[in-house]
């Protein structure tokens, strides 16, 4: 998937990302779709929509827990983590 975040593309990024977990969830690929969530929360994190780059990011967490794989955890603990950072420092 093309990192349209990096080049301030936002609305590519969420068609991107829309498209790939619909996809995975079309071929039944949970690990795909849980991918593909990790980087629509990288999407809404940009957009500065923290709640559900959270939420999603949060249901990414759930399917790698369900699929028990720990690497896949790990990566989703990490954006989880990311989104709260913006969320903690405007609380201040």
């Amino acid at each position: 998937m093309p990192n349209y975040i990096a080049i301030g593309n936002t609305t590519q990024a969420m068609e991107a990302a829309q498209n790939a977990i619909a996809l995975a969830r079309q071929q039944h690929n949970s690990r795909a779709e849980a991918l593909a969530l990790e980087y629509l929360s990288q999407v809404y994190k940009a957009r500065g929509e923290y709640d559900q780059g959270i939420e999603t990011a949060q249901t990414a967490l759930t399917i790698n827990r369900q699929n028990k794989s720990f690497i896949g955890e790990v990566a989703a603990a990490a954006v989880l983590s990311e989104m709260y950072e913006p969320v903690e420092t405007t609380k201040r």
